[in-house]
């Protein structure tokens, strides 16, 4: 359990003992509980405290003090933490409570009895107060049913009525009640019938709503709207009675639909005025989808159920109109928030991505990046890098319903989709490509043409945002037809690019980037690629390519390091996953879009990536000062680390090893220094190496005690072995009640009961004391048996009896013992004192095989390991149903099974050679694997998280706190180093990059930092110049405009300095900008069987529920 953990359960009670005199000091007792690990039981720890003399300040629980005001300062040094906590809190008046009886000191209690919330268990207590108050408001609440108080002594109308959004819900009278509502004309009245209060519309009572005329004017010739004219409003449906303006005012009124527009009513058509929906409607709606992802349906069966349950009342189909309405808002919304309102013909003269929200902080050429930022040193180029994340979601698709005729897209390219007609003729040219992956590792494109493809026009999309902040580029959306395919990978890529103009070295992430940048350039310039895409990428290492952190392990080539973000300089503590992490935005969304036509679908997503990049922008600044404290506190850690390193190791090495790497990193077809080659034959080539060697001494005239070889008799002794420990793994516990069921259990010992009562023939010639330790081990074995099997019934509450005397009982149970506990006595089990009577090349044979075992055992971890990653990754992203969780759940158990038996494995043979062998230079090899080395790719380090636990909240280092070795197979045969040398240079190149990636964090966040505020400034410049680009007729619309582009200058300059104040503690650093690049190695896991570094999941720049209101 982690300190963050226990602080949050941790429960500190004060209990002030009452004195024999009032003018005497009273003593505290301080109560400190502490949940334990297992988050059962709590250890209480109880200090007596007795404050101090107060000065002439009196106490009083109604009028708390200051800590200092309570006299002279208190020594804590025999005080428990907790306890100094309770004190202030005492002093504070904070957290006052008699402890009961059952907290009495030392008594333990579990979890599930701690109080968790004071403040509902207080609640519970009155609940039929609470109740009461709720059935009284649905009376009359004793009001005057006489006189009306609005009206009152005039009134000659009884009250009636009232109104339940109105506050205080007065009873009022029907003509008072048509006044108060004349500017609220969506309120909800209830009439009192004698018995209830029954709903009743303002329009029942006769309230007309008079359009095109300030408030109190009348218009002298008004015109009747239609008697069916519905209203929809948040709290919802409302029948109103409209009258449209046609008196010589018309003309600064405007036609019908300006005439509902000024009092913000949005008409659901031009020609039928029937179906209105309010601003507010619009804009709550707007918030929650955007939020929530809650449905347009949804939304709207709510709203029906708020103006009528019961279904007893006149029912309103207006669904349809309603979607309509909010796909018209979502898109001017979009329009109005990129300011094409404030252009001349701005709505007609879209570009490609004129209406697209971007990144402030990535480097834009003319925007943020200083005149000579292409002149920059090559040893300060990393500070202008611009890196792209790209990928496809899956889960994103849309059923083959409707069409381009028959629901269009509002726009086209102008945003964040590719234009749909170019893309389209650009796609329908590679019909029949197939895209699948040689990259073993990774068989994302294996299945790309059968990826849930039968009955969807769309499998999902691709799409490309800035790799550092997650802001989705313009035009950097596509479509997919079936999986990933590089044309539509390749497309969006380039059109997301070209939006930055010139640019210097950009660098591309991608799952599958080994295969992808392969023919890039090649593919793009096929006459089949779009012209207008046609672009001089850089040569050579100008431009890069990268793999994402996380999906970086599941490649196998050896020649990936220079794919890794770990290990390429200039990139900081770039993950490359924040492409992932943006999907669980969008994911929610699939259920509505997937039904949706194609241009009505675009529109939608490209409404929430709009709401996305906005989250982002207002949480840059908490997101580049993380990063900043983050980087700075990871550089000081890995810096001192990789010093520790070195002192070591032999400067001749450290010397070699950087100038290795440095040449590595101009030119990366140099072999690659972080590689450790792999030597040591597998288990088959030792066994095919012994047999040869048996063929050659009977061929040289060595006798042969059996047919069946000593080596042949080892072998099987080994696989009996490896019978027994995956039946234990199964079968970990066989009693009666399993015996019924599993039948497989009888065919397993079966098996395991015919192979070793064969080989313990042959064991006896070529091992004959094996016999005579087998015959005394049986009644071991049969005891400790049947004490594991009495201790488990006991547990079950079930009296165990035995009968008989002790050598009858012994007799039985070495009769009755189960072939799976039979020891078979290979020769490193044989103790020394019998070690004589052996066959003398048994120990050495069973050694080489041991060795091979422990190769073979941690290849396979790797690999399920790897598997394991993959199958939770793909349950958590792509399963949804009952059927296919239990399978993929069935699947994880599976492999979690192989992964133990595979573990047990490695350490009965290492156990094994220990015994033959004894310690010895082999053990730098082959170390002990712990249960804390086996762990996924996102699994915890338990001793990683130890130590972040004793760093304060949000400064916790996420990767590579501790040198580790490589639990692989090293060249022993390589000189220095106690032949671990190619062992140490990996490890030590590893440890060099932590600390220069933390070091590039530094440089690049500040970096970031400027760039954003001068963004912002920018930005802030435009909108203000908008104010004034377009000068129209109407005086009321230049007001709005130049209104609304303050407002937005004003909000952006208003975000800069938010942004400034929250890095002003950290503005005055200042990184060291020397050339020494190296690499950054990953959140190693344990012994390295995975290397992992993901920064915190919670790292994104996102923003809180508040944003929305800021949202215009």
């Amino acid at each position: 359990m982690s300190s963050r953990q226990k602080r949050k359960l941790d429960r500190t009670e004060e209990l002030l003992i009452p004195s024999a005199s009032r003018g005497a000091q009273r003593p505290h007792l301080l109560i400190d509980d502490q949940v334990a690990d297992n988050l059962r039981t709590v250890h209480r720890t109880t200090t007596v405290y007795y404050p101090p003399p107060p000065s002439e300040i009196q106490l009083h629980e109604d009028h708390p003090k200051k800590l200092s005001e309570y006299g002279p300062a208190m020594d804590f040094s025999a005080v428990p933490t907790n306890a100094e906590i309770a004190c202030f809190m005492a002093a504070y008046g904070l957290d006052e409570e008699e402890v009961s009886n059952e907290h009495e000191e030392g008594r333990q209690k579990t979890f599930a009895t701690l109080e968790h919330d004071r403040t509902l268990r207080e609640w519970s207590g009155q609940l039929q107060k609470f109740l009461d108050e709720l059935l009284r408001l649905e009376g009359l609440r004793g009001a005057n049913r006489e006189v009306c108080p609005l009206c009152n002594p005039v009134s000659v109308a009884k009250p009636e009525y009232r109104c339940t959004d109105c506050f205080g819900g007065r009873l009022i009278c029907h003509g008072c009640c048509l006044r108060a509502h004349q500017d609220h004309p969506l309120h909800r009245v209830q009439r009192w019938n004698g018995q209830f209060f029954e709903k009743i519309t303002l329009q029942a009572l006769g309230l007309v709503v008079q359009l095109g005329h300030r408030h109190g004017e009348a218009c002298a010739s008004p015109l009747l709207g239609p008697r069916a004219s519905l209203v929809i409003h948040t709290n919802g449906f409302h029948p109103v009675t409209l009258l449209f303006c046609g008196c010589s005012n018309i003309g600064a009124a405007g036609d019908r639909t300006q005439q509902l527009l000024c009092r913000e009513l949005y008409s659901a058509s031009l020609t039928d005025l029937t179906t209105f929906c309010t601003f507010r409607v619009l804009e709550a709606f707007h918030g929650l989808t955007l939020q929530s992802k809650i449905t347009a349906y949804d939304y709207y069966m709510t709203l029906q159920a708020l103006t009528d349950i019961s279904g007893l009342g006149q029912h309103y189909d207006r669904l349809k109109p309603f979607l309509r309405v909010i796909r018209e808002w979502r898109f001017l919304k979009l329009l109005k928030r990129s300011g094409r309102g404030h252009v001349p013909d701005g709505v007609q003269n879209l570009k490609a991505g004129d209406l697209c929200l971007r990144c402030p902080a990535c480097p834009r050429p003319r925007v943020n990046l200083p005149d000579n930022w292409d002149t920059v040193s090559d040893d300060l180029r990393y500070m202008y890098l611009l890196i792209l994340a790209i990928d496809a979601n899956f889960r994103l698709k849309r059923r083959a319903v409707s069409n381009d005729a028959r629901d269009p897209g509002l726009i086209s390219g102008a945003a964040y989709f590719a234009p749909d007609e170019e893309y389209r003729a650009h796609i329908l040219q590679y019909a029949d490509q197939e895209d699948i992956s040689t990259c073993t590792g990774f068989a994302a494109m294996a299945h790309a043409n059968t990826k849930f493809s039968k009955g969807y026009a769309t499998t999902g999309i691709g799409l490309v945002l800035c790799a550092r902040h997650g802001f989705i580029q313009p035009t950097g959306v596509g479509d997919l037809q079936k999986g990933k395919r590089y044309c539509t990978m390749d497309y969006i890529a380039i059109s997301a690019l070209k939006h930055f103009g010139p640019h210097g070295d950009p660098m591309y992430s991608y799952d599958i980037a080994c295969q992808w940048a392969i023919n890039l350039r090649r593919r793009i310039a096929e006459d089949k690629f779009p012209d207008h895409l046609k672009i001089d990428l850089p040569v050579g290492r100008d431009l890069r390519f990268v793999i994402p952190k996380y999906h970086f392990w599941g490649h196998t080539g050896d020649d990936h390091n220079k794919y890794s973000l770990n290990l390429v300089p200039g990139v900081g503590r770039t993950d490359g996953e924040e492409v992932e992490r943006n999907w669980w935005r969008h994911d929610a969304t699939a259920a509505s879009t997937r039904e949706m036509g194609p241009g009505s679908r675009h529109n939608t997503l490209e409404d929430h990536f709009h709401w996305s990049n906005f989250t982002k922008l207002v949480g840059l600044g908490k997101l580049l000062g993380k990063r900043l404290k983050t980087a700075l506190l990871g550089f000081t850690v890995h810096d001192r680390l990789f010093n520790e390193f070195s002192a070591g190791v032999d400067s001749a090495y450290t010397t070699s090893w950087t100038e290795q790497i440095l040449a590595y990193e101009k030119d990366d077809s140099l072999p690659d220094p972080y590689h450790v080659e792999s030597s040591g034959l597998t288990e088959r080539e030792i066994k095919v190496q012994l047999a040869a060697k048996e063929d050659q001494e009977v061929s040289q005239g060595r006798p042969s005690l059996h047919q069946v070889s000593p080596l042949n008799m080892l072998v099987e002794l080994l696989e009996i072995e490896e019978l027994k420990r995956r039946f234990h793994q199964k079968y970990p516990i066989v009693n009666k009640e399993l015996m019924t069921l599993a039948t497989d259990i009888f065919d397993r010992r079966a098996a395991i009961r015919r192979r070793t009562q064969t080989i313990c023939k042959i064991q006896a010639i070529y091992m004959p004391p094996v016999a005579q330790l087998v015959a005394a081990q049986l009644p071991v074995v049969a005891d400790a048996l049947k004490r594991k099997e009495n201790e488990r019934r006991r547990r079950a509450h079930v009296s165990s009896h035995s009968s008989g005397n002790p050598a009858s009982a012994n007799e039985e149970r070495a009769v009755n013992v189960p072939p799976e506990h039979v020891p078979l006595f290979l020769p490193s089990e044989v103790p020394t004192d019998h070690a004589d009577g052996l066959l003398p090349q048994l120990r050495s044979m069973e050694s080489a095989l041991r060795e091979g075992q422990m190769r073979n055992a941690l290849d396979k971890l790797r690999v399920h390991l790897h598997i394991k990653t993959r199958l939770a990754s793909f349950k958590a992203r792509q399963v949804r149903h009952q059927k296919e969780n239990m399978k993929a759940r069935e699947q994880l158990e599976t492999n979690d099974m192989k992964i133990r038996t595979f573990k047990e494995k490695y350490r009965g043979a290492r156990a094994a050679k220990l015994r033959i062998d004894g310690p010895g230079q082999w053990e730098h090899e082959w170390r002990h694997l712990a249960d804390n080395d086996v762990r996924g790719l996102r699994d915890f380090d338990p001793l990683l998280t130890a130590e972040n636990d004793a760093l304060p909240r949000r400064q916790v280092v996420t990767e590579g706190s501790r040198i580790k070795w490589h639990l692989g197979t090293f060249n022993s045969e390589a000189g220095g180093l106690g032949g671990m040398n190619e062992a140490i240079r990996g490890e030590w190149l590893r440890a060099r990059a932590r600390p220069l990636r933390y070091k590039e964090e530094i440089v690049i966040v500040t970096e970031e930092q400027r760039r954003t505020i001068v963004t912002l400034y920018v930005e802030a410049s435009e909108w203000a110049q908008r104010a004034s680009i377009r000068d129209p007729d109407c005086p009321v619309l230049r007001e709005g405009l130049a209104a609304y582009a303050a407002e937005q200058a004003a909000r952006l300059r208003g975000l800069a300095a938010h942004f400034k104040r929250l890095w002003q503690g950290l503005s005055n650093v200042q990184a060291s900008t020397s050339a020494d690049e190296g690499q950054e190695n990953e959140l190693e896991s344990g012994t390295m069987l995975y290397a992992f570094a993901g920064e915190d999941s919670d790292d994104e720049g996102g923003a809180g529920g508040g944003a929305v209101s800021e949202y215009k």
